[in-house]
């Protein structure tokens, strides 16, 4: 295995850094980010959901002329967007709080390099 060994500048040991991730922020924050994930996946499931029961809806739904509702269209469409829209925005916000980055870490002392 090819892995790369640092020195640290820090306790000046040798080839005690190793290549890991660690979290960017603290724990309660990846909590929160946690927090905001998990409903933003069923959020968007549900407005899947609604998307394909709005098909259903208003392909059977028409009125004594074979027009359909416009109204109940846009309810239905507009609602599923507005599910779908707000669910990204809030799974995009909890992906961000609880992202790892790449570091050298020693194993020895705990100080970090970024390795980006």
């Amino acid at each position: 295995m090819n892995e790369i060994k640092l020195n640290c500048s820090a306790c000046n040991s040798q080839r005690s850094m190793n290549a890991t991730k660690v979290r960017r922020l603290s724990r309660i924050v990846v909590v929160i980010g946690w927090i905001l994930t998990i409903p933003s996946v069923l959020g968007l499931l549900l407005a899947v959901l609604v998307f394909i029961g709005g098909i259903y809806f208003t392909s059977s739904t028409f009125d004594n002329f074979g027009e359909t509702f416009p109204l109940i269209d846009l309810l239905i469409y507009g609602s599923s967007f507005y599910i779908g829209i707000s669910s990204l925005v809030g799974g995009l916000i909890g992906y961000l709080l609880i992202m790892k980055k790449k570091v050298f870490k020693c194993s020895m002392c705990g100080f970090i390099i970024d390795r980006d």
